[in-house]
């Protein structure tokens, strides 16, 4: 029979299991189109304005007037926004915004020298850097309504002496006011900077802070590379930090966070040098990375609802000696890297190591991988006490130079007979002995790196209860059919499917070192004898 004729009475069969035609490897279906507004640009008292289906937004603006009214309507559409850039260059004095115009652009009037008031009696969100570099920029009017000022909106405008910030404000990007006459009067007396409840500045504060009880949020990088504080008392009702809080604060020594917070952002206390001491909330649900990067911190302990250690989380903090986390499922890419004294990791659902996760934890001596799927590239590199690991049945990836560097490794056991082992991950290991079963990947893995191999048994009954299980849930279904006939059409047209070694040992069922279309159909005839007819046959009945 040729090969495209079993293909085809393979697929009826897949459809008769299954009874829908959606099993069947087709092309995809193209992308749905999206449509979008037509748009165009017209200029009105040279005023250009992009018009949309319904609304039409300021562009660009080709006047020497140092006044300007901008209308709320153009050629029938509300005037709804001012788009991004939209007055670079101008030497525009004083403009007013009509009400209609609810979004200011990032750096919509950014570095203009001559600018000196903004009225927007409308807006309700001001972008990135919307008047940057304003130095005679006087006063602009927030409005009751603006919910949003974005990251450094009005950096550097000195000349802004007063802002008064709306009941609605909600969120103030950082360094909003950095440079302002505002903010230097606000910070002489030594204290935080507060607008709205929100701690937008605390570079002027020293020693222990005591934030008021009316705070409810401390702004990105507010008392970022501030060396003075040792400590910041947070109210209760403080539910919100941004992003590197307090990077840099390389006086700060010990911190608690109220149970209202309940995430701690990327970077909070990242190169705190002398942070030894951070208590958090149980109902903590995510810790950012970076968050506490080349810190002094000697031990931490997740909270429950925290189940991944992100990037970086703890990279380069040299005296942390180890971590307890009941449902961490993952560690990110370089999370202890370089963490010196770093022995132990309580994690014990860890399905999930991340590229150079522990490289440089010079002090690992053993490492518990009961759940483990996948150990990423360079995870444990370097790891020069590292003696002994065993890798259970859960593993199934060891990737590039996993273990390189690891000089005093000897004992390697490896419970999964089908384990993808990358040829790199024991490089620079001069010593080690491959513990595993006969037969399996690891066998061969060894055998091919001239590396000493100690049978631990037969692998037969674990290599009969993987073979077929292409998609790895541990059992046979007519998914794994399925693929297994997807792939080889792939591979029969000329293409890579990029099979993993652990997927081609389970498809190829047959044994005869490659997948084809009679090994799609094996896997379906034992999914037919045992799930559908509910017989109990082994491969040696299907493979005859």
């Amino acid at each position: 029979m040729r090969d495209y004729q079993k293909i085809a009475a393979f697929g009826a069969a897949c459809l008769l299991l299954t009874g829908t035609a959606g099993v069947l490897p087709v092309s995809p279906a193209p992308a749905a189109i999206t449509a979008y507004a037509a748009e165009k640009q017209v200029e009105a008292d040279n005023v250009v304005y992009t018009l949309y289906d319904d609304h039409a937004a300021v562009y660009d603006y080709h006047g020497r007037e140092p006044e300007l009214t901008i209308p709320d309507m153009v050629e029938g559409l509300p005037v709804t926004a001012v788009e991004d850039n939209a007055f670079c260059g101008s030497s525009v004095k004083h403009v007013i915004l009509p009400e209609s115009v609810s979004v200011i652009g990032n750096e919509a009037f950014g570095g203009l020298l001559l600018l000196k008031s903004v009225t927007c009696p409308g807006v309700r969100e001001i972008g990135r850097m919307a008047f940057y570099m304003d130095e005679n920029l006087e006063s602009v009017t927030l409005p009751e309504g603006l919910t949003k000022i974005g990251m450094s909106a009005f950096h550097y405008c000195k000349a802004l002496t007063e802002i008064n910030a709306p009941a609605t404000l909600q969120e103030i990007g950082g360094s909003a006011f950095q440079g302002t006459a505002w903010l230097d009067a606000q910070t002489a007396h030594g204290g935080p900077a507060v607008l709205n409840h929100i701690v937008i500045d605390g570079s002027k504060c020293k020693g222990v802070v005591t934030l008021s009880s009316d705070v409810k949020a401390i702004n990105a990088a507010a008392f970022s590379k501030n060396t003075e504080i040792t400590d910041v008392i947070m109210p209760l009702g403080l539910t919100k930090i941004g992003s590197s809080a307090f990077s840099g604060c390389t006086g700060l020594t010990s911190l608690t966070l109220p149970d209202s917070v309940t995430e701690i952002p990327a970077g909070m206390c990242n190169e705190c040098t002398a942070l030894a001491e951070i208590h958090v909330s149980d109902q903590l649900t995510a810790v950012g990375e970076r968050a506490f990067s080349k810190t002094a911190l000697t031990t931490f302990t997740f909270p429950d609802g925290v189940t991944v250690i992100e990037d970086h989380t703890f990279d380069s903090c040299e005296q942390l000696v180890g971590v307890e986390g009941k449902n961490i499922t993952k560690i990110g890419n370089q999370a202890f890297r370089n963490c010196k004294s770093f022995m132990h990791c309580e994690c014990d659902y860890l399905t999930e190591i991340d590229d150079f996760a522990f490289m440089d934890c010079t002090e690992i001596f053993s490492f518990q991988m009961l759940k483990v799927k996948r150990i990423g590239n360079q995870a444990f590199r370097g790891c020069t006490q590292l003696s002994g690991i065993s890798l259970y049945d859960r593993i199934r990836t060891v990737e590039q130079a996993a273990f390189s560097g690891c000089t005093a490794l000897h004992k390697v056991y490896i419970f999964d007979p089908l384990v993808d082992l990358d040829v790199s991950i024991f490089d620079g290991c001069k010593n080690v002995e491959i513990n595993g079963y006969d037969g399996s990947t690891a066998e061969q893995y060894a055998a091919a790196n001239n590396l000493q191999f100690v049978s631990i048994g037969s692998g037969e009954s674990k290599l009969e209860k993987a073979k077929g299980d292409f998609n790895d849930d541990n059992t046979i279904s007519v998914e794994d059919a399925q693929l297994a006939l997807i792939n080889y059409t792939e591979l029969f047209a000329g293409n890579d499917p990029g099979l993993t070694p652990r997927q081609l040992n389970a498809a190829d069922v047959n044994k005869d070192g490659k997948l084809t279309v009679e090994d799609a159909q094996y896997i379906l005839q034992y999914y037919t004898e045992t799930a559908v007819a509910g017989k109990s046959i082994t491969w040696r009945n299907v493979i005859k």
